[in-house]
């Protein structure tokens, strides 16, 4: 394995726990139904960006190798082109009036009532999972085992151990 395959194998661990906190943002019982509490919300929409960004292999704008985001690219071995229709549709509204505070507000017509949640975490699950089948086989078996370590912490959180 090349020093930067080792690299990318690190991240896994990165990649599938924030995976899992997005997932169980969006599933513990008294963050639903929408709308979501506002922090708990403004979390879930934070972590779905950084989702859509890793599918659609969006680096960021870092030029520094050691700082820019990892993508999906970096680990499949099949092609991996998941549409987002529903998070596209909301993007630019995401941008204005959660990661900045730009004049874009002020000029927005459309509320945020947080309708959009669902379809958009039901939108990235599906694309987490058609990435999974993706995966490159040198990767598979590390993406399975910390898929099967965060599965078990959340079985452990749920049952109070």
């Amino acid at each position: 394995m090349t020093a930067a395959e080792q690299r990318k194998l690190e991240m896994i661990e990165h990649i599938v726990h924030d995976w899992g906190k997005l997932v169980e943002i969006y599933t513990t019982p008294e963050h639903r139904p929408t709308p979501l509490n506002h922090a708990v919300e403004r979390a879930f929409l934070v972590e779905c960006r950084k989702f859509a960004n890793f599918f659609q292999n969006n680096r960021g704008p870092m030029k520094d190798p050691l700082q820019r985001d990892a993508v999906a690219k970096d680990y499949v071995s099949k092609r991996f082109r998941p549409k987002l229709d529903v998070w596209e549709q909301w993007h630019d509204h995401m941008n204005r009036q959660l990661m900045h505070l730009s004049f874009g507000r002020v000029d927005n017509t459309e509320p945020w009532d947080g309708r959009a949640n669902q379809p958009i975490f039901e939108e990235l699950c599906t694309a987490w999972n058609k990435f999974l089948e993706c995966v490159d086989p040198k990767f598979q078996a590390e993406f399975d085992a910390r898929r099967n370590a965060v599965q078990l912490r959340a079985a452990f959180a749920i049952q109070g151990v």
